[in-house]
């Protein structure tokens, strides 16, 4: 039988290199498709629709806009978004790199205060985060993608950022 836009594109997606772990099916559905008859004046069934939506992973930024065509061109045509975010390897590096440009930064402005009330930092009492966080980059597209160019779009990434808290309590003298 002839296969499926899904099995086309995920066949398609794995020829262009991408891992079996790096394509997910996040939804599926079949809907029943009716149209209204004119002629008959009432409403009839025309058979079903369904959607396959997947998810697809990849570390080369590069490759984003060729993979984007290698899946329009299987026959998908309907891109809902794609996602800069960070693995979760480069969540810890990027987590740890900020708290401790964040605790540095808490150690110099509570050495400014200490200074200010003519005071001297002595030891750490204590440390806390209050929260790390970083923002995702999203890009969203039109809803339908039935054509695309010869050439695979130009997508470009944006800028991830990160933020971090940290509470520092020292003791004075």
């Amino acid at each position: 039988g002839a296969s499926s836009v899904g099995e086309r594109a995920i066949a398609a997606l794995r020829q262009a290199g991408v891992a079996k772990n790096d394509v997910e099916t996040t939804d599926y559905s079949l809907q029943k498709l009716r149209e209204w008859n004119p002629e008959k004046q009432r409403t009839e069934d025309k058979g079903f629709i369904a959607s396959h939506t997947l998810k697809v992973k990849s570390k080369d930024l590069s490759r984003v806009g060729q993979l984007l065509k290698v899946a329009v061109d299987a026959g998908v045509n309907n891109v809902q978004n794609i996602e800069f975010s960070l693995s979760k390897e480069k969540q810890r590096e990027v987590k740890a790199a900020v708290l401790a440009a964040a605790a540095k930064q808490a150690q110099e402005k509570a050495e400014a205060l200490a200074a200010g009330l003519g005071v001297s930092l002595g030891d750490v009492v204590s440390v806390s985060e209050s929260g790390f966080y970083f923002t995702p980059v999203y890009r969203q597209f039109a809803k339908e993608m039935v054509a695309m160019d010869a050439a695979a779009p130009p997508i470009q990434p944006g800028e991830v950022s990160s933020q971090a808290s940290v509470s520092v309590v020292y003791s004075i003298s």
